[in-house]
């Protein structure tokens, strides 16, 4: 519950808050008045000074600001607290982060396929299917963190760009007159692959290309690319975060097993079961086909060089299998002070100061070309 002041009353006023977080520490203390006799004649020469502490004053509202102060004070919170969040470089660390684990994923994807190949022992099998399916968990664990962490930082950006478009609705009422110094836009800056080269030398780009090529070979038992596995089906109504076909291949391979198994003792308890059941006799063979852990279908050399070959031109054009969200820059500048005749015309976006992130990534001369707010990238989270 806000309240809402208004400059027209005589009295002052100010929003009721229902919860202060810093209550203890912003107490209002009422200190009585004290009366003291002074000679005037005893006190001639000597000088009294009255010190008052004031920390930052930043008013959301105040009975004497208009709308447009209000939109350029929320404005300017929503841009200090975006950079506090930037600055913790968690997109960054995921997204390494991330890297590091996937590419685990696919040389223990290789083991297991491996052990299936040389005929291993069923313990030493077994093992690797519980390593695969323990880094599958781990990658999209960490992909979900890493994009919850880029969807808060486009939806702060997002919302910065509806308070501008307010405040420039604002302006435009008012005929042009600028009440407020600041200039917003949002700059897109090209996408830079700062994924350092993993353990065996793969780049952000074949790690891509590798990740699509584990998705869409064929693993026996399992609904073919682009099909989605039974634990993507599961969970597809749980939440938004949808897993990817290559980080749920061990446990749906466990799934479907475990529901076959089941129905096939259900079958088979019955009184009247018959070994010649067809339906028990699909079971059976589900089950052989399946194999106790996830094995990769055979496929012919032609066949593995034109999966690699789509899955270069499917990652050279920008479709990897997840989304990305383009890198954008918001900007925040300080116009010149002008005078309330010139005040419609200041509306330039020649700026003298741009409060930019710590690291300075946006430049002047790119923020003066986009005066105003770039079309809306096709993503979800603009």
């Amino acid at each position: 519950m806000v309240y809402q002041p208004s400059p027209c009353k005589v009295d002052k006023e100010r929003p009721w808050r229902r919860y202060d977080q810093d209550e203890a520490t912003t107490s209002t203390a009422w200190l009585p008045a004290v009366l003291a006799s002074v000679n005037l004649l005893d006190s001639r020469g000597v000088s009294y000074r009255l010190d008052v502490e004031l920390g930052r004053l930043e008013f959301d509202m105040h009975p004497y600001m208009s709308l447009e102060h209000q939109l350029a004070a929320k404005l300017l919170c929503t841009f200090r607290e975006y950079h506090r969040r930037a600055a913790l470089g968690l997109a960054a660390f995921y997204s390494q982060k991330l890297a590091a684990l996937e590419d685990g994923l696919l040389s223990a994807r290789e083991q297991l396929f491996a052990a299936h190949e040389q005929g291993q022992p069923f313990q030493e099998v077994q093992c690797a299917a519980a390593a695969v399916a323990s880094a599958e968990q781990e990658v999209a664990e960490v992909r979900q963190l890493k994009e919850e962490e880029e969807s808060i930082l486009i939806g702060a950006i997002d919302a910065m760009a509806g308070l501008w478009r307010q405040l420039v609705a604002v302006r435009q009422r008012q005929g042009g007159l600028r009440l407020t110094d600041i200039e917003f836009n949002v700059v897109q800056l090209p996408l830079e692959d700062a994924t350092p080269l993993q353990a065996d030398g793969l780049t952000r780009q074949q790690l891509d290309i590798a990740l699509l090529v584990a998705e869409a070979e064929p693993v026996a038992g399992l609904p073919p690319y682009p099909d989605a596995l039974p634990l993507s089906q599961a969970d597809a109504g749980l939440s938004s975060f949808k897993l990817r076909r290559v980080e749920c291949m061990a446990a749906s391979h466990a799934m479907v097993q475990k529901e076959l198994l089941n129905r096939l003792v259900l079958l088979q308890d019955r009184v009247s079961a018959d070994p010649e059941d067809p339906e028990i006799k699909s079971l059976q063979q589900q089950l052989e086909t399946l194999g106790p852990a996830p094995c990769r279908a055979r496929m012919t050399h032609q066949q593995e060089l034109e999966l690699w070959s789509w899955a270069e031109a499917e990652v050279a054009a920008g479709r990897a299998g997840v989304y990305r969200p383009p890198h954008l820059q918001p900007c925040l500048k300080i116009l010149p002070a002008a005078s309330a005749p010139t005040a419609r015309a200041a509306q330039s976006p020649r700026a003298v100061a741009d409060i930019t992130s710590a690291t300075g990534t946006a430049a002047a001369a790119t923020a003066a070309q986009t005066s105003g707010l770039p079309d809306a990238p096709d993503s979800p989270g603009w």
